[in-house]
């Protein structure tokens, strides 16, 4: 669409990111809904610290996808190594972009494996921990397809890795969000406590 029209330029491109990965997290929260009864009342699965602990892993995802979106402006290229036409480039140090977006990362998943801990005191579910466990494997695995991409001269194919590896955070962040909370039958239980 527009993105291609512009001829991939580097804001259009982050726009259309950001936009899409907003559009996965949505997806999994409708998901989860539709899953849900009804007439059912939400119930609180942990208490109100691990859920901001959520929520602020929730807002360092989006650092990291915005910072992410800015070292791929400002790389050799847009995802498409086309030779017959140059695209413009964002005119900011790569270096500089790719350790703020790196170190984002380094606080998501320090702020994952706090969760984890938290989620272990307080005797949280197994589907809780197991969903944390797949988000934890995933961003490991992004973190390598990045660290790859960097040292090999972000090769294009590796862009398409990358980007599908967002998608895939996005999603499982999402879904550890959702999973917070559930609606359930019956009536309203009080809020959880912090042990």
């Amino acid at each position: 669409g527009i993105t291609v029209r512009t001829g991939l330029l580097w804001w259009t491109v982050a726009i259309h990111l950001l936009t899409s990965m907003t559009m996965v997290w949505l997806s999994v929260l409708l998901y989860v809904k539709i899953g849900e009864p009804d007439d059912g009342v939400p119930r609180r699965r942990v208490a109100r610290p691990l859920r901001a602990l959520t929520a602020l892993i929730g807002a360092d995802l989006a650092a990291v996808l915005v910072t992410g979106t800015l070292v791929t402006a400002a790389g050799p290229h847009a995802g498409d190594r086309s030779p017959s036409r140059t695209v413009p480039r964002l005119k900011v140090e790569i270096d500089t972009l790719v350790h703020a977006h790196s170190s984002l990362l380094v606080a998501y998943l320090a702020l994952l494996v706090g969760l984890g801990f938290g989620l272990l005191a307080v005797g949280a579910s197994r589907p809780l921990l197991l969903r944390l466990g797949v988000l934890l494997a995933l961003v490991c695995a992004q973190a390598g397809v990045g660290t790859a991409q960097y040292f090999t001269g972000v090769p294009a194919a590796l862009v398409a890795v990358h980007v599908a590896g967002a998608a895939a955070c996005t999603a499982a962040t999402a879904a550890l969000w959702a999973s917070m909370r559930e609606r359930v039958l019956g009536r309203a239980e009080p809020e959880p406590v912090a042990r």
